[in-house]
């Protein structure tokens, strides 16, 4: 041990660690345990991990301690005040009071601006608006290696969605994507789960 190499030394430092000696009854295995709870006793919780995980994606933190569906998810935590201020739904309101069909690229959507726009609730038909942008961005998304969707060029999406005004296109690019590949899916569950 005194005057073996590295090598020699950590070769011989295993063998007594592996070694089975009938005066402490500890073995490979115990030795091994042993290794495994040193190493991890520092290591945070599974628990805690999920929490910087989740914290970690812009998905919003619900309210669990919420008496109804809607506020779990408060609307200003689904919308940013930047994005609902650029929302206009004017034209729906209109359409919809001249008993008109309003053609959309989402059932989802469509089935329901009828009932909200004939009612005197704005902030909910601007979040269904936000909504459909959403969708929308989803659907211009192209699928990447492995199946990661990849945000297009900022030219290429705003020709994709020339409907939509520039900042808002810009304000959904900048909070769903993460370096060019996009990370929205998982934050639809909020939405779909607030919308009966």
């Amino acid at each position: 041990m005194e005057f073996g190499t590295k090598k020699a030394k950590k070769a011989l430092a295993a063998r007594t660690t592996n070694a089975i000696t009938a005066d402490t009854g500890k073995g490979v295995e115990a030795a091994v345990l042993d290794s495994v709870k040193e190493a991890t006793a520092a290591l945070p919780a599974r628990e805690e991990q999920q929490d910087v995980v989740l914290a970690s994606k812009p998905i919003p933190q619900p309210r669990l301690n919420a008496e109804e569906v809607e506020q779990v998810y408060p609307l200003s935590v689904l919308v940013p005040p930047a994005n609902m201020h650029n929302l206009t739904v004017k034209e729906w309101q209109d359409t919809i009071q001249q008993n008109k069909e309003i053609k959309l690229s989402s059932r989802f959507v469509a089935n329901r601006v009828a009932r909200i726009a004939g009612g005197d609730d704005v902030q909910k038909l601007k979040a269904l608006k936000y909504l459909l942008l959403l969708i929308e961005f989803n659907g211009s998304l192209k699928v990447g290696r492995k199946g990661a969707k990849m945000v297009p060029m900022k030219d290429q999406l705003k020709t994709k969605l020339s409907n939509w005004p520039d900042a808002l296109v810009e304000n959904v690019r900048r909070r769903f994507a993460d370096g060019g590949y996009a990370i929205l899916k998982h934050s639809f569950y909020p939405w779909l789960l607030t919308w009966k």
